[in-house]
């Protein structure tokens, strides 16, 4: 996100009703304003969410076709979306690695959506995954798990 808000500050003229709106939490949507094409898995569609935590347990929770859920990483921003806040983008891949896609999420709501992308299921909160960009997503993962949970002081698995 920082990088973003970089991006915003560096472009002329500044404006600054831009930056606010991209960094401003909208009231909890199931759909943000303006939104079109397919629900999460287009940029212009965003799954809306309250801040990174929000992101994190909105995915865990997440199931694919197999029935079993999803290891992801961020991937990055993504600019902004259809209603001026900035968007991450996930990417997902089901634990039996069938099943593989990008997810986009606007973190700049009151809370999260109650709907889901198209041909996911709601299940147990049982999907890893982090904030941040795996170098080399799903192998990855596991390294970098530790890494963070030895910066915050914690075991990967509390």
């Amino acid at each position: 996100m920082l990088q973003v808000f970089r991006r915003l500050l560096k472009r002329e003229p500044h404006d600054p009703l831009e930056i606010q709106k991209a960094l401003t939490i909208g009231p909890q949507v199931d759909t943000v304003p303006n939104a079109s094409g397919r629900f999460g898995y287009d940029k212009s569609n965003p799954i809306p969410v309250h801040w990174p935590q929000g992101e994190l347990d909105y995915l865990a929770g997440l199931q694919c076709e197999c029935g079993v859920s999803f290891l992801f990483h961020r991937m990055g921003s993504f600019g902004q979306g259809p209603d001026g806040h900035l968007i991450d983008g996930y990417e997902l891949i089901c634990r039996n690695r069938k099943h593989r896609f990008k997810l986009f999420m606007d973190m700049y709501h009151a809370g999260p959506s109650s709907l889901l992308p198209e041909g996911l299921t709601k299940g147990p909160q049982e999907g890893v995954g982090v904030p941040v960009r795996v170098k080399d997503f799903p192998d990855g993962l596991p390294a970098v798990i530790r890494t963070l949970a030895a910066l915050h002081g914690t075991q990967p698995d509390e």
